[in-house]
């Protein structure tokens, strides 16, 4: 079952580090980039100025003349990051008890508690 809580920032930073550390996104600069300072935003408390102007100038180093109208490329990348987000848990981070989710139409990052699938307790009927 997943459940969204509180974490202390060393458990975000610890989610975060182990998603950057993958061979998923060890292979993608770009989306490296944005998913660490989206969550650096939100560990630093500043999770509700993340717009798309902001990240596209602040992390991705575009000019300040960027356009969200004519410059889809935020929107690019966080559905890129989005994928590869569900692609790392799905395979290489199975067991992460911490995942961070960057639900559709937000760029802030939330943390999802995921608790270990329940033992399975085999029964024998008595005859």
């Amino acid at each position: 079952m997943n459940t969204t809580q509180q974490f202390r920032d060393v458990e975000k930073r610890a989610a975060l580090e182990q998603v950057l550390q993958s061979t998923t996104f060890t292979r993608a600069s770009q989306v490296r980039n944005f998913l660490r300072y989206i969550c650096e935003m939100e560990i630093a408390g500043r999770g509700a100025a993340l717009h798309e102007y902001l990240i596209a100038v602040e992390a991705m180093g575009r000019p300040a003349a960027y356009s969200t109208d004519s410059d889809s490329s935020v929107r690019r990348r966080a559905y890129a990051l989005r994928q590869k987000l569900e692609s790392v848990y799905a395979n290489e981070l199975t067991d992460a008890r911490i995942r961070i989710e960057v639900p559709k139409g937000s760029y802030v990052p939330r943390y999802v508690a995921v608790e270990p699938p329940a033992e399975r307790v085999e029964t024998v009927d008595a005859p």
